[in-house]
């Protein structure tokens, strides 16, 4: 950001400037915040500020930047041509993947083993396998125990990326667990969306972002649910669980109907579009 700002002031060029995540949360921006203060001066200077959640993008609004219509929500994405055909274990255990860093165990996995718990109570016969890739999986496993389901999760440890994609294009379900935090957006979701395979999300954190919630239902990409919403959503995760176990067993494959129409949204081609048409707006 800083050196966007001495730039604009040196050579007197447009300037945009594109937030990945934000340095600092709402919570923890007050007045005296040093780091506030010398972003409100920067961005004053700013010609545009993009940013890839609308979380975000309401926290600049709020504590940093005075000229709204500046602040523009632009999503990250994917390009579909590294889609990933997908493929389906023939046998009647739900293969279940997790890939990623737990962060310190910020992403849990309780709701999931909870509703294990009760798919199996429904159905006895009920079978599923948790395969976990990455770092922090001791947490994870730590989980299943408190629930007796360990036996079920196999840790891969650290993998390379390529045996990470190979792993996901064999699962069943795929389980995204995500603190939610202002201003940020889970990029593994894209990552997992190139598998076509239905996704679990599993929210969890101390605040009502829930973006990547918005992003599974708005798409239909599979179920979204969150802890803080527990008390109802273990029993719709269980009956989801459930549902696709019997998928199948009686058809070969899992429920998977995405809107394709708003995913192309999320194309890097449609992405690109837009930051044309802002560096034009800006430079005309």
């Amino acid at each position: 950001m800083l050196f966007g700002y001495e730039l604009k002031k040196l050579l007197g060029c447009k300037w945009i400037s594109d937030f990945r995540d934000l340095p600092f949360q709402e919570d923890n921006c007050d007045d005296t915040h040093i780091e506030k203060r010398i972003m409100q001066k920067a961005l004053s200077e700013a010609d545009c500020i993009t940013t890839i959640a609308e979380s975000g993008r309401r926290v600049l609004i709020k504590e940093i930047v005075e000229d709204k219509e500046k602040v523009l929500l632009v999503r990250n994405g994917f390009s579909m041509t590294d889609a990933r055909e997908p493929i389906t274990i023939d046998d009647d255990i739900l293969h279940i993947v997790h890939t990623g860093s737990l962060y310190g165990g910020n992403r849990k996995a309780d709701l999931l083993f909870k509703a294990i718990a009760i798919a199996k109570q429904k159905k006895p016969d009920f079978k599923y396998e948790l395969q976990c890739a990455g770092g922090n999986n001791q947490t994870l496993i730590e989980t299943a125990k408190k629930y007796n389901e360990e036996k079920s999760v196999i840790n891969k440890g650290f993998i390379s990326r390529n045996e990470a994609l190979d792993l996901q294009k064999s699962a069943d379900l795929l389980l995204a667990l995500i603190y939610k935090t202002a201003g940020s957006f889970s990029a593994k979701l894209f990552e997992y969306t190139l598998n076509q395979k239905p996704i679990v999300c599993i929210s969890n954190g101390e605040n009502s972002y829930g973006e990547e919630s918005e992003y599974i239902n708005n798409l239909n990409l599979g179920i979204a649910v969150d802890e803080l919403t527990a008390e109802q959503d273990v029993s719709k995760l269980a009956d989801y669980l459930l549902l696709q176990s019997e998928s199948k067993e009686n058809n070969g494959c899992l429920i998977y109907n995405p809107n394709t129409a708003l995913l192309e949204g999320y194309n890097i081609d449609c992405i690109s579009k837009k930051f044309e048409r802002i560096i034009s707006t800006i430079c005309s």
